[in-house]
């Protein structure tokens, strides 16, 4: 009696460290993915990206430029740029929203920001986590609160787009929904998954407007990028 006690014991006691190695397994191959399988050449960049956010949130590379963002308001059918920033929603449909304090990934220490696209309903934004519930991980429409869920925001619009290119890239954004996230930042062609910046710049690349400079998309990338102004700044 004994005997079979003890061996009961062993069996759950095995059952339950193997179960806690699947675990580990599983929460360690995206870090895996992010860290020991890098190159030198991704290392690199991602300091240089880290660099460049930094210097971004301390002394922005753009100023508000709303010269071309009120001729797209108006054909938009939309008038004062101030209308756009009630409630804490921000922007209309097709713009992008950048903020470098927060992050959308929780497998890396360091993710470089967030980033999304606003929806057809102003009210929304299209964004893709991977730090948050499994329901809640991937391509989701959030609430556009980003006034109030953040200290650092720019809001940016494409230069050259007419408001057919902004509904496009809403349009884009929406049919992704749904699709998982994407923990291989350097994976930035696929369109089965997509991280936060990887899903904004797919939806105006298809619309011929590069945002990135090659490697992975970062959202400082979109805020550099010689295609976006500023029509919206937080947290200078």
């Amino acid at each position: 009696m004994i005997w079979r006690v003890i061996h009961m014991h062993s069996i759950l006691s095995i059952i339950f460290i193997t179960s806690i190695v699947a675990m580990m397994s599983l929460s360690s191959n995206s870090v895996i993915a992010k860290s020991d399988e890098l190159t030198a050449k991704q290392k690199q960049e991602i300091a240089w990206a880290k660099q460049r956010t930094q210097i971004e949130m301390n002394h922005p590379s753009k100023e508000l430029d709303l010269s071309e963002y009120k001729l797209i308001l108006k054909q938009k059918g939309l008038h004062d740029p101030q209308a756009l920033i009630q409630a804490g929603a921000i922007g209309s449909y097709g713009d992008i929203l950048v903020t470098l304090d927060g992050t959308s990934n929780g497998s890396m220490g360091w993710a470089g920001g967030h980033a999304g696209v606003v929806h057809t309903d102003k009210e929304y934004v299209i964004e893709s986590f991977g730090n948050k519930s499994k329901e809640l991980n991937g391509v989701r429409k959030w609430p556009n609160d980003w006034e109030n869920r953040y200290k650092h925001i720019r809001g940016l619009y494409v230069s050259g787009a007419g408001p057919e290119h902004y509904q496009q890239a809403a349009n884009y954004s929406q049919d992704q929904l749904g699709k998982s996230y994407n923990y291989n930042f350097f994976n930035k062609k696929t369109t089965a998954k997509f991280y936060c910046s990887q899903l904004v710049w797919r939806a105006w690349m298809n619309n011929g407007y590069d945002l990135d400079d090659g490697g992975a998309v970062w959202p400082i990338d979109l805020i550099e990028s010689p295609n976006t102004k500023v029509f919206y700044s937080k947290g200078d």
